[in-house]
């Protein structure tokens, strides 16, 4: 009798321990579909996972700048800020992949929001690439950023209210 008793719990723990196994490595290919799915590294955390952005709080003042803007002239935030609209500075790099997923949706937003709200880009990296990609997405008010003076992080979001 103890002898099944003993096959038993031996089935039950095998079992346990196959199920355990086979939940985690249903994480871990969970966790490779959606980095291959986002385009980036796949020993770097989801977004939802990583710690909180480098970037200033929403509402926070930003560091003044003046900056080249792709094409021509220049721009800086005081500029900005006399249109008498919120602003949101969106800090890209054109080599950033979730950066790249962005722009679709940021085009949209300075078209269906410009007299609502203004939104500029300081992009860093060579300008070539910068303007390429600006033009690709039909984006605007896109600055060339060379030494991320202004932004800490490719994707941090910054805005003036």
């Amino acid at each position: 009798m103890s002898a099944l008793a003993l096959v038993a719990v031996a089935t039950i723990g095998g079992s346990y321990w196959l199920v355990l196994h086979l939940f985690r490595q249903n994480g871990r290919l969970l966790l490779r579909i959606e980095a291959l799915e986002a385009n980036r590294p796949l020993n770097q955390k989801p977004l939802a996972v990583q710690s909180a952005l480098p970037g200033l709080p929403i509402g926070s003042k930003a560091i003044s700048f003046d900056l080249p803007k792709i094409g021509s002239g220049r721009a800086n935030l005081e500029g900005f800020l006399r249109e008498d609209r919120p602003l949101l500075l969106i800090s890209t790099d054109p080599n950033c992949g979730p950066c790249n997923a962005l722009m679709p949706e940021v085009a949209v937003w300075q078209r269906e929001l410009a007299l609502e709200l203004t939104i500029a880009l300081l992009s860093h990296g060579p300008r070539s690439d910068i303007q390429t990609k600006a033009l690709q997405q039909g984006i605007a008010n896109v600055l060339v950023e060379k030494d991320r003076r202004f932004a800490g992080c490719p994707i941090s979001v910054k805005s003036i209210t």
